[in-house]
């Protein structure tokens, strides 16, 4: 059966240099936030490092999935594989195969860099219709190999030129057996989580982390001016038990923003096993502890 691997270079070798340099963008925060004292820029300074992590992790990810990426045919299907993502065509499903020359994209989203070209858009066809395009290529459009169903169109780049060639008896002779062809069938990964579209769930996570990096951008331009030694705790009759230096105050958002990992992440899993309800709750409750926080924060400066 015919199996190719889309053509790898130059995107994983371009994926390997954005990891590194994104890694020696993380030092260099590190640094700055480390060396200098706290003001307002170190709070841009850690919202640029928070950034610089996620880019790394997202950048790592997608380059080790077009390590693993595949066009194989298994049985009565054409399986697309990038990573956790994967489109399944029944081979009946496919009208035609045509190369990306004289066809040109109307739009287009996803997770692109030279050599690396994972999304959706719209392709509009010589004869000036369009229709939806899933893209698994590493090379620009009138490089790619496009499969046609009835609805959609899928680019490839596959390594091997001969792929095409390969594919098209195969779908011919589907086609002619007069089985009905199955639906095309999708797994796109965690970025297509329906909690992405949930307007309640989406404000009570980006609440509790505005509290929380505000919280940051509170401390950072105050600390600087706090007196040597701050209340830490107090005993239940308000006399102050511990002291420390201004920069202790840190500690709190860093617990804060600690616990909103966690707390997206516990929702998270609610909310995957059908618990939305609970999953709500628990993001409400990082949320209020945010806000606590903040009074927290508020009654030992004040």
């Amino acid at each position: 059966m015919p199996f190719t691997t889309p053509l790898r270079s130059p995107g994983i070798a371009l994926g390997y240099l954005l990891i590194g340099l994104l890694l020696l963008l993380i030092l260099t925060l590190l640094l700055l936030l480390v060396s200098a004292p706290w003001s307002w820029l170190s709070f841009f300074w850690g919202v640029a490092l928070l950034l610089s992590v996620l880019a790394f992790f997202a950048v790592s990810f997608w380059t080790s999935a077009l390590g693993v990426a595949r066009y194989a045919v298994e049985g009565d299907a054409l399986h697309l594989s990038w990573g956790r993502r994967q489109h399944t065509i029944p081979l009946a499903a496919i009208t035609h195969l045509d190369r990306g020359e004289g066809y040109r994209l109307a739009s287009w989203r996803g997770v692109r860099w030279p050599g690396h070209a994972l999304g959706v858009g719209q392709l509009l066809q010589p004869d000036g219709t369009a229709r939806p395009l899933t893209t698994y290529a590493t090379r620009p459009l009138a490089e790619q190999q496009l499969l046609f169903t009835e609805t959609e169109a899928f680019g490839l780049s596959p390594a091997d030129p001969a792929f095409a060639q390969q594919l098209q008896p195969l779908v011919d002779a589907a086609r002619a057996s007069g089985v009905p062809a199955g639906p095309v069938r999708a797994t796109l990964g965690p970025r297509h989580s329906p909690i992405w579209f949930d307007r309640a769930a989406l404000a009570l996570l980006n609440a509790g982390l505005v509290l929380n990096l505000a919280l940051f951008a509170l401390l950072a331009a105050t600390v600087g001016s706090l007196p040597a030694t701050v209340p830490l705790h107090f005993d239940t009759a308000g006399n102050v038990i511990r002291s420390g230096s201004g920069t202790s105050l840190l500690l709190l958002p860093v617990a804060g923003f600690l616990w909103w990992l966690v707390d997206g992440v516990l929702g998270a899993a609610f909310y995957r096993g059908g618990q939305r309800a609970v999953a709500l709750l628990v993001w409400a409750a990082g949320t209020l502890l945010q806000a606590v926080a903040w009074v927290a924060v508020l009654l030992l400066i004040t």
